[in-house]
């Protein structure tokens, strides 16, 4: 997954506090504009980076101590040990161990319906990486291909 940082710089150029025209999910990527009648690619040529839908990012922040399981009770927020799983049953009901406290996950760009708070720098640094919602996706970096001549 990208970095906050790197989406940072590879989102450079994108729109900033506005969102996908009509503001509703895009159900497609590519070729969008955003309200302010802008088409929403970067300066590096990546589309819909900001206003279309979060992006998950590699980076981990560390979870607020004194918080309790949530009402949903399938992720811990705390920091002591628990024997229940970790993991959304809609996703896995599968016990794989306990743990001691847990990281979240930051989101990137913004999504179809939070308009201004869309850009480069937008960030929701709250969710855990069981959280899934429509407007949660994400994007891959590598490495560049190596091409051998001769």
């Amino acid at each position: 997954m990208i970095s906050r940082a790197e989406f940072q710089v590879l989102a450079k150029g994108s729109n900033e506090c506005t969102n996908i025209s009509g503001s509703a999910d895009p159900g497609t990527t590519g070729g969008h504009v955003d309200t302010a009648g802008r088409r929403m690619i970067s300066n590096f040529g990546l589309e819909d980076c900001c206003g279309a839908m979060w992006s998950w990012t590699s980076d981990l922040l560390e979870n607020y101590p004194g918080s309790v399981w949530n009402s949903a009770n399938y992720y811990l927020d705390s920091y002591a040990w628990q024997e229940r799983s970790v993991y959304n049953p809609d996703i896995d009901s599968q016990k794989y161990g306990s743990c001691f406290g847990l990281l979240r996950r930051c989101l990137v760009g913004g999504d179809w319906s939070v308009g201004s708070y869309c850009g480069s720098r937008a960030a929701d640094c709250d969710n855990f990486s069981s959280d899934r919602f429509a407007a949660f996706g994400g994007r891959a970096v590598s490495e560049p291909r190596v091409v051998h001549l001769g």
